[in-house]
């Protein structure tokens, strides 16, 4: 009896039935609860105004004392771009071909089911690039993009900020002695004059919330559950103290944390949305499609001596 042969074939795969799926990304979030200056082009200067006050006895005279004083700490943006293309024709040879437009041999796209998915993992990932600058960015010692702008963390430790900060030896942060790093060498060492801010965050790496989240559920202070959503995303009441502790991509991994108002950090932009605004055209020179995308970060701090550093 005849049979089939199919041993010259291979079995078939279908790779046109599903959507493009986009890896997973950590998008920044910091500028969403500190101060955001824009229109800065290229540096712009803090006004600060400080007062010291000298009480005198109360006599019929006039005898001046104490001081405001008006000074200024600038704020410098450092510009960045991100150019990527595609060669549309390079396309035609995979399954993305199948979705192409019948235009003939000239493409001067790539298909919906790539682009859509494209550009949102670039909006993404400059998201996350942002926020890794304005923490961990120092031109000096950074690596990959961290090296494009110095970031909050460089300015508050190699700058001449760090004389005015309250720095605490940093450790290494464990189940077993986050509560009692937090209790004794960070939150007891608040400036007086912010004590009662109601803008008090503890910033750190989503790493050291989990660790410091699981501390508390372990030790069941005040019947903590350990969610890690209380008030917002990775973000929780540190109770017992009018703090908020928040994770920020831009800390994973450094151990760092800060604590200070959220007013007191500031970022430097050009436009409110640039991590939003790209461009994509089509390029008849070089017959690609191009993808291009510029913004300016920059990093600063009002007042350096509301900052306690680990």
């Amino acid at each position: 009896m005849a049979s089939l042969d199919l041993s010259a074939l291979s079995k078939y795969t279908d790779q046109l039935g599903q959507s493009i799926m986009k890896e997973a990304t950590l998008r920044g979030r910091t500028l969403d609860v500190i101060t955001v200056i824009p229109g800065v082009k290229y540096k712009t200067s803090l006004n600060l105004m400080t007062d010291t006050l000298a009480g005198q006895i109360g006599a019929c005279s006039w005898n001046a004392s104490g001081s405001t004083a008006l000074s200024q700490r600038d704020i410098t943006v450092c510009p960045i771009k991100v150019n990527e293309s595609i060669c549309p024709d390079e396309l035609e040879q995979y399954w993305v071909g199948m979705a192409m437009k019948a235009d003939g041999s000239y493409n001067t796209s790539a298909p919906d089911a790539f682009v859509q998915p494209y550009v949102q993992l670039k909006q993404d990932g400059i998201s996350a690039m942002i926020d890794d600058i304005f923490w961990a960015g120092d031109t000096a010692t950074g690596t990959g993009n961290k090296k494009l702008c110095n970031g909050i963390m460089q300015i508050l430790t190699k700058t001449s900020a760090s004389g005015t900060t309250v720095p605490v030896s940093k450790s290494a942060i464990t189940v077993s002695n986050a509560i009692s790093i937090l209790d004794n060498s960070v939150i007891s060492v608040v400036p007086t004059d912010v004590i009662n801010d109601d803008k008090l965050i503890l910033f750190v790496g989503y790493d050291t919330f989990r660790t410091i989240a699981t501390a508390l559920k372990n030790a069941n202070y005040f019947a903590y559950t350990g969610a890690e959503n209380q008030g917002g995303s990775f973000m929780m009441p540190y109770l017992g103290t009018n703090i908020t502790i928040m994770a920020v991509r831009g800390l994973n991994g450094t151990g760092q944390m800060l604590l200070t108002p959220a007013w007191n950090l500031v970022a430097g932009v050009d436009l409110i949305n640039d991590a939003d605004e790209f461009r994509i055209f089509y390029d008849e020179n070089d017959d690609e499609v191009r993808f291009r995308a510029k913004f300016k970060i920059g990093a600063q701090v009002y007042f350096p001596q509301y900052c306690v550093v680990f």
